[in-house]
């Protein structure tokens, strides 16, 4: 009886196995079937039915299959999509007439998608192209999500030496950390780890093959991967998370350049690959000069200049982040999208790296080189650096906040690394001993710095957390622990990652608006530059563009800085407005009745511009979106005649007499 049980065991074992190596194999072609399907039902991740807060009041968002939308995602839901669909209703031109209310350029500061060539350097909005607004939103979020998961375990399987479980575990936890799931659709956070990931799988494989076909295409990778990542353009992620990559290439030319024969075709391709990435970099960056100047003589964010330190609360706090999607948190300066983290599970990678060491007394090269990047990066996040060193580095253009994303990455790293190397467990009275304490400080830590939201209760909870799944990876090496860690990691993720976004279908908050129509319409009949006046969202005027008609107070990813000063004649607001900026404005009659022109009233984006009647006809408005009666406004000059409500909303046109 026993026998038959072994064998029905290994048959068992023997099974999965194949089933797991299966699927392994068609890992890709399974990514693609998904991608589809979700395309065609029009599946995303956006937060865009939050737009019924402001517009539509009460209206239910029937688009909503799982989750919320998350008000504090504006970026999201408020800035971006906005602008990609107002590019939708356009035709995709590098320069639109929309944005700023006149001639703005669209792709590399705003991060639109255009019917260029330079487009293949920003591939997830190219089904906005292809397919119009819902399916494209929907290629956005699902494509981006599906290839972070199958590069990032692609890249783990080359750090952890083909492990299959540790690359799983990895990819989870970089996938659905909090940090990543936050920022998911802002800022580029998916491209980052995708393409520079991408481009460390693809030097890899350019080592290791003699084939031309493949060297070929791994160049092509390489090249690909830089150009989408350079054009991320937003450095306070990009420059720290460079140097994890850099290290990583590093890694990968010392362990494998032995097996690279270098041909003269492979010069050639190069140096043609080299060239060709130049030229279209050069082509981008040239067509968008006058931007590129404009922006980096801002006072926020091209005049900015960081030295770092003081991040090492939000960096120990990091366990507190399960909490994130389920309660309403009022921190002293930030919201809980600032304050998200990585799971990088610190310090558990560092102290399995230094049980390696104490056991083997051989050193790993791949660790010793992450720690390079560790220890600098954690020296600018935690103390600072002077403000030379921050300048060579470029780590300047970053903030020990965003620096932070770097940190975790590599505590995932080193964590698997770590433990992919790990020869036996760790005694398992060792093992909760270690666990016990290393959460209880963590805990300590996390409660004492965070004590206005963090309660006695909760402090338990993330204790009970905690302390299984660090003892969990101090015994790896026991089957029952991998299995029961892996379970653990999902949960942890899945409660704290997974539920950030909401799952929803189609986009019919938006398409279904009478009001969207109502813009649309008025604009046709006869073309203006319209603004949003007296509205209490700050983003409100994003609302208007998102129709596709000229909005001079939408959100200014750079300046228009000589419009502001047709009414700012000497320049003496220039550095309000000479800024990224939400702008609010407001209407008053005469210049007796103003206060201030410009005002930054939320620093460091949020600007108020109050103008009189008679200068909107400096700034060429025809149309105000506006929830209060003009007509009291009328003069000799102005009058304001009322064309269409909703709601508590009002649409004047703008009428001058001379």
């Amino acid at each position: 009886m026993e026998e038959n049980e072994v064998k029905n065991e290994g048959k068992i074992k023997k099974y999965f196995s194949l089933v797991g190596n299966f699927l392994y194999k068609i890992r890709y072609l399974i990514g693609i079937i998904i991608l589809i399907i979700c395309v065609c039902n029009e599946i995303s991740g956006s937060s865009i039915g939050a737009w019924n807060t402001y517009v539509d009041i009460g209206k239910k968002d029937k688009g909503i299959i799982f989750g919320e939308s998350r008000g504090l995602r504006s970026d999201e839901w408020g800035v971006t999509t906005p602008f990609i669909f107002s590019q939708i209703t356009t035709g995709f031109n590098w320069f639109t007439g929309v944005l700023r209310g006149g001639n703005t350029e669209a792709f590399t500061i705003y991060g639109l998608p255009i019917m260029k060539i330079i487009q293949i350097y920003r591939p997830f909005q190219l089904g906005y192209l292809l397919w119009g607004a819902s399916k494209g939103l929907s290629f956005f979020w699902c494509a981006r999500l599906i290839l972070l998961l199958l590069i990032t375990f692609d890249f783990n399987m080359i750090i952890t030496k083909k492990n299959k479980l540790l690359s799983f575990i990895g990819t989870m936890l970089l996938t659905f950390s909090p940090q990543v799931q936050w920022w998911f659709a802002t800022n580029g956070m998916a491209e980052l780890f995708i393409f520079g990931q991408l481009a460390i799988i693809a030097l890899f494989h350019y080592l290791n093959t003699n084939k031309l076909i493949i060297r070929t295409l791994c160049l092509g990778g390489m090249l690909f991967s830089a150009g989408v990542y350079l054009l991320i353009l937003y450095p306070a992620y990009q420059i720290p998370l460079f140097f994890v990559f850099l290290f990583l290439a590093i890694w990968v030319i010392k362990e494998n350049y032995k097996n690279c024969k270098i041909k003269k075709i492979d010069i050639l391709l190069i140096v043609l690959g080299t060239i060709l990435f130049l030229l279209s970099i050069a082509y981008t960056f040239y067509g968008a000069r006058d931007t590129i100047k404009v922006l980096l003589n801002t006072a926020y964010p091209g005049k900015r200049i960081e030295t770092g330190g003081g991040a090492l609360p939000k960096y120990i706090s990091y366990i507190q982040n399960v909490f994130f999607p389920f309660f309403t948190y009022n921190f002293t300066e930030n919201n809980v999208c600032e304050e998200a983290m990585m799971f990088g599970l610190f310090p558990l990678g560092l102290i399995i790296t230094v049980i390696n060491y104490i056991r083997t007394k051989k050193k790993d090269l791949l660790t010793l080189l992450l720690i390079i990047p560790y220890a600098f990066i954690g020296i600018y996040c935690i103390f600072g650096l002077p403000g030379i060193i921050a300048k060579i580095t470029l780590m300047s253009h970053s903030t020990a906040s965003r620096a932070l994303i770097a940190l975790g990455y590599i505590d995932i790293l080193i964590l698997i690394i770590s433990l992919s190397q790990m020869e036996k467990s760790v005694k398992w009275w060792k093992a909760l001993i270690i666990s016990a304490v290393t959460s209880l400080i963590l805990v300590i830590a996390t409660k004492f710095l965070n004590s206005e939201h963090i309660t006695n209760l909760m402090a338990l909870l993330l204790l009970v957390i905690c302390i299984p799944i660090f003892y969990c990876i101090l015994r790896f090496k026991s089957k029952a622990h991998k299995i029961i860690l892996t379970i653990l990691i999902v949960a942890l993720v899945g409660v704290a990652g997974m539920t950030v976004n909401p799952i929803r279908q189609g986009i019919s908050i938006i398409t279904d608006s009478p009001l969207i129509e109502k813009f649309q319409a008025i604009n046709n009949e006869e073309p203006g530059t319209w603004i949003g006046v007296g509205l209490d969202f700050k983003m409100m005027p994003n609302y208007i563009a998102m129709a596709g008609v000229p909005t001079l107070n939408c959100t200014n990813a750079y300046p228009n800085v000589e419009l502001w000063k047709q009414i700012d004649t000497n320049s003496e607001y220039e550095d309000i407005y000479n800024r990224y900026a939400h702008i609010k404005m407001d209407l008053v009659k005469t210049e007796e009745d103003r206060d201030k022109k410009f005002e930054l009233i939320s620093d460091p984006d949020v600007i108020k511009v109050t103008v009189t009647v008679d200068e909107l006809k400096l700034l060429n408005v025809k149309y105000i979106f506006v929830p209060r009666n003009l007509e009291q406004y009328n003069n000799e000059n102005v009058t304001f005649e009322i064309i269409d409500k909703y709601d508590s909303y009002c649409i004047y046109k703008v009428n001058y007499n001379n």
